[in-house]
C-alpha cells in the first residue's frame, strides 16, 4: 500500500467533498475531531476553514503519550509545530472534553469493507 501510495497524485480536494456530503447527512454532528496531516496524508485544513458552524477538535500531545483536544478555528493561526513536528493546537485554545466529540477523522493507509 505504501508504494502504490507514491504513485497516486496528492489532492485533498476529492476528500474534502466525499466529507462534505457526508456531513451533509448527518446534521447532529456539530464537534468532529479531526488531525493535522502528515506528508502524503489528506490535509483538511481548508475544509475546516470554510466550515465555522462546526465545531474542529484538533489533539495536542501531552506528557505520558496522552492526548487533549482543543478547538481550531483557523488550522492556519491555530497550529504550531509540537512533538514529532507535527502541528498541534495552542495549549491556550479552549479544551475539547472527548465525551463532547460526535465524530472522529482518522489517517489510515488502507481500508476495506470490513
Amino acid at each position: 500500500m505504501r508504494q502504490l501510495l507514491r504513485t497516486l497524485e496528492r489532492d485533498s480536494r476529492p476528500v474534502c467533498e466525499a466529507l462534505r456530503q457526508w456531513l451533509g447527512t448527518r446534521p447532529r454532528l456539530t464537534t468532529i475531531a479531526v488531525f493535522s496531516p502528515l506528508p502524503g496524508e489528506v490535509d483538511l485544513s481548508e475544509f475546516v476553514t470554510l466550515h465555522p458552524e462546526i465545531r474542529w477538535a484538533f489533539p495536542r500531545v501531552i506528557a505520558g503519550n496522552g492526548l487533549k483536544f482543543h478547538q481550531v478555528r483557523n488550522p492556519a493561526a491555530d497550529l504550531l509545530p509540537g512533538n514529532f513536528s507535527i502541528l498541534e493546537p495552542s495549549p491556550a485554545l479552549p479544551e475539547i472534553p472527548p465525551a463532547e466529540i460526535d465524530a472522529f477523522i482518522c489517517p489510515g493507509l488502507a481500508f476495506d469493507p470490513h
